[in-house]
This record gives C-alpha cells, structure tokens and sequence, in this order.
C-alpha cells in the first residue's frame, strides 16, 4: 500500500516538473520573442534618425559618414531567425501554439479513437456472451420442463417409497421438483420480455455492431475526400 502511493508521489511529482519546465520554457520564449522585437524596433528607429541627420543641414560630415554607414549596414540586416526554419519577433508565439495544437490533436486524436474503438469492441463481446447465456439458460428451462425424464425427482420418490423413506424425506424431494419448475416458469416469463441493450434506443449493442459502423465511417470519409480532392 506504501508502495503504491509513493509509486502516485513519483507520479505527480514527474508530471508537476514537466508542467514547470513547460511554463519555463514559454516564459523564456515569450521574453525572447519581447526583447526582439525591442530591438527591431530601436533598428527601424535609428534608420529614422540617420535618414533626417543626412538630410539636415546642421549634420556635420563625420555624422553623415556615420549615418550612411549605418544605413548601408541596415540594409542587409534581417530579423534574427532560430536556425532559419521561423522568426524570432513578437508573432512568434500564435505559430508556436498553433502548431503545438496541431501536433498534440494529431497525436491524441487518433489515440483516442482507437481507445474508444477497443472499448466498443469489449463491450459489444461481453454483451454478445451475455445474450448467449441467456439464451443457454431458456433452452435449458425449456428443456427441463418438456423433458417428461426430467422428473428424476418423483423417481427417487417411488424408490424412497420402495426402500421405505420417511415421509419427510418425500415431502422435501417434492417441495424440490416443484421450486425447481417454478423457477423455470419464472425464468421464462421474465425473458419473454427481455430485448437486447441499445444505445438510447438508436440501435442494439450486439456483435454485430462493430460492421454497421465501419460501413458508416468509411462512407463519411469517402465523401469527405471527395469534397477535398473534387
């Protein structure tokens, strides 16, 4: 018992340091993407101001120098960029998040549809089983009453009489034929009106499901590539 709740401590703990290292991570990125485009914009203020000292008159010629160096330098600068895949500016997160979502959705999805299809198939075996012993259990009732052997019961009887039983002993072995039929009559009426589960009365959950759904999730799908490639 010890050992499973330090096994869930581990548990939580290992999940609590992933989300930290996450928030981290995006903290850091956030500060990244702020700082850049801080700095973008002193460039573009720069370039700003060099384009009016040239033009003033009161410029001297070394401010000049320096401003058209700068200017020509400018020229060739380009956004900083993470290994030339994306731009490190203030738009960078919403690409992040979104494809973030993208990846997480495209992983999960399927997983969860293939979770959700095991499920169903589980479900729809057990029932199925269920529905045989059912029926298993009819058939022997009906058996048990139409059988005119079944009442082995009043044999043993004449032969308790034969060999001199108490009356006792007689009065159970009936008292044990007739609950036994009893129970049958019961079991029969009740499973007259006996119907298979469904799912809010749409269809009935059986071993045949699975097929039915299939048809109509390849049929969905079918035209749904038809309406993306046509």
């Amino acid at each position: 018992m010890c050992q499973l709740r330090y096994d869930e401590i581990d548990q939580s703990v290992f999940c609590v340091l992933i989300m930290a290292w996450i928030m981290m991570d995006a903290a850091i990125i956030l500060t990244l993407c702020v700082q850049c485009e801080k700095f973008y914009l002193a460039v573009e203020e720069a370039e700003s101001t060099c384009i009016q000292l040239i033009m003033s008159r009161n410029s001297s010629k070394n401010h000049k120098h320096l401003c058209k160096r700068v200017l020509h330098l400018s020229r060739t600068f380009t956004k900083m960029s993470a290994c030339g895949l994306f731009t490190v500016d203030a738009s960078l997160p919403m690409p992040l998040i979104r494809l973030i979502l993208v990846t997480f959705l495209g992983i999960i999805t399927p997983l969860w549809m293939i979770k959700d299809v095991v499920v169903m198939l589980k479900i729809c075996a057990g029932l199925e089983n269920f529905y045989k012993s059912i029926e298993e259990v009819k058939s022997t009732c009906i058996l048990f009453l139409m059988n005119e052997e079944c009442s082995a019961m009043r044999l043993s009887v004449r032969s308790a009489r034969v060999r001199g039983a108490s009356l006792s002993n007689l009065v159970r072995a009936r008292g044990t034929a007739k609950g036994e039929k009893y129970l049958c009559k019961r079991v029969l009426h009740l499973s007259r009106t006996f119907t298979k589960m469904s799912a809010c009365g749409l269809f009935p959950v059986d071993a045949s499901l699975p097929m039915p759904l299939i048809g109509l999730i390849t049929h969905y799908m079918i035209v749904l590539l038809q309406f993306a490639f046509l």
